[in-house]
């Protein structure tokens, strides 16, 4: 997207900040708006224990040479690839290609080969378990609830994405269930399949009106890395499989 919508005045009022003031086209900063339910220090702990440190220590230098690469995002937008890192772009609408060759696309490229290669490093500590990694990255109902009520009604799915989702996992390009405390994070026995461009609420309405606060359900945005090199994240067959039941949310379309 690029761009965030801005926040609803009277729920920024209700929650007493100042209201925005800039433009709606521009981007804003999402970090005050759920910052109370991401537990840093618990998401660190977690992936140290679980990450080699030879391997994480490669993707935060990776993280952090591409912060300063140039080009430079346009503001808002991050670096994105469609085809197994062959090639980046910007995450705008227009999807404006960074240059092959550029330092920010070596910088890209080394990033993703980082984050590949911590995923396959994970995967084969974790083939013991009764399922498969994926399906342990559900989120809790009742923290999903939570967490909806401090989204602004009008955004979609896709703008918690840009506008939540990829700021507060940029330091570490990770998951965002592993910035999340441990009790909100479990085995997901519910697999949903929704459209980013939908409203976010009714997403998490239709989520809520079947299941219980406390069960904990499999959503993309916050089991799948949203950032270049977590394609180990989108096979979703053994998820639908371990699953005890498939949520499809659509939305009415009158003939």
């Amino acid at each position: 997207m690029g761009c965030c919508p801005s926040k609803d005045t009277d729920t920024v009022k209700a929650e007493g900040q100042v209201p925005p003031t800039e433009p709606r086209d521009e981007p804003r900063a999402p970090t005050d708006l759920l910052s109370g339910l991401v537990v840093h220090e618990t998401a660190s702990q977690r992936c140290v224990k679980a990450t080699p440190p030879k391997e994480e220590e490669e993707l935060q230098e990776a993280i952090a040479h591409a912060s300063t690469a140039e080009p430079m995002p346009p503001s808002g937008e991050y670096a994105e690839t469609w085809d197994g890192g062959k090639t980046f772009h910007w995450s705008g609408k227009k999807k404006t290609p960074i240059p092959a060759g550029s330092v920010r696309e070596l910088a890209e490229r080394r990033a993703y080969d980082a984050v590949t290669l911590l995923d396959q490093l994970r995967a084969a500590k974790e083939r013991a378990r009764a399922k498969g990694a994926g399906s342990y990255r559900g989120v809790r109902v009742g923290w999903l609830r939570a967490f909806a009520k401090r989204v602004p009604r009008h955004w979609t799915t896709e703008d918690v994405v840009e506008c939540v989702i990829k700021p507060q996992t940029a330091d570490r390009r990770c998951r965002y269930v592993d910035i999340l405390a441990a009790a909100d994070v479990g085995d997901a026995r519910i697999f949903t399949s929704h459209a980013w461009r939908a409203p976010f609420v009714n997403l998490v309405a239709a989520i809520a009106h079947v299941c219980l606060d406390e069960m904990y359900v499999w959503l993309d945005i916050f089991a799948v890395r949203q950032w270049p090199g977590g394609t180990a994240d989108l096979e979703f067959r053994p998820l639908v499989r371990d699953a005890d039941a498939f949520l499809l949310v659509a939305s009415h379309v009158d003939e």
